[in-house]
């Protein structure tokens, strides 16, 4: 499984666009899953009437990638030679690490407390049920899916940082522009197939 680490971790994001305000798919989110504190303290992508509300969540340092890449495929073995068969591309799951400054004392660096309640009102049972648009962005890509199992790791020598990790179920992906290009907004490479994004 290829990786990636010492890349320019400080331009990572995620992003979390919500229901269309005042819908049934927003009310039921918003009975479910308390977003008022998020809102208030997270950015916002756009304020305008118009367009969705997207939270933005860069309170986090991402230090390593997997990256997977897999095949579906089947190999059986005959009397003379084995014969393998390929069947397209499988689930793309990544795996990311990141770190978080843990300092309850300073509201500034108390990014784990705020990153644990981002996480609650967009678990992989949210996105999906909901049918949330959650982006991950980093080195001028972008991809769009479902993160799940996350995880952290503290340690009593550096307490003020924790590490943690979490899954990545890739449905789509596009390159992003740099300074100076246009943005190409069409998403490629979708995946998987699933009931809650088509």
């Amino acid at each position: 499984m290829p990786g990636r680490s010492n890349f320019e971790d400080k331009k990572a994001r995620i992003t979390l666009e919500l229901p269309e305000p005042d819908s049934d798919v927003y009310n039921k989110y918003v009975d479910n899953f308390d977003i008022e504190e998020i809102e208030e303290k997270i950015g916002l992508e756009t304020e305008e009437e118009d367009q969705p509300t997207v939270l933005v969540l860069e309170n986090f340092f991402l230090s390593a990638i997997s990256e997977s890449y897999p095949e579906r495929t089947q190999i059986i073995e005959t009397n003379e030679f084995p014969i393998m068969f390929g069947f397209g591309g499988g689930a793309r799951i990544f795996q990311f690490e990141i770190s978080v400054f843990d300092d309850k004392d300073r509201e500034d660096f108390d990014w784990l407390t705020f990153l644990k309640k981002f996480h609650r009102i967009c678990k992989a049972t949210a996105i999906i049920d909901y049918n949330l648009d959650f982006r991950i962005q980093y080195n001028q890509e972008e991809f769009k899916g479902v993160w799940f199992n996350m995880n952290f790791q503290k340690n009593s020598q550096r307490d003020k940082v924790v590490l943690g990790n979490f899954k990545f179920f890739v449905l789509k992906e596009k390159q992003l522009p740099t300074i100076g290009e246009e943005e190409d907004t069409g998403m490629v490479g979708q995946t998987t197939p699933t009931p809650m994004m088509q």
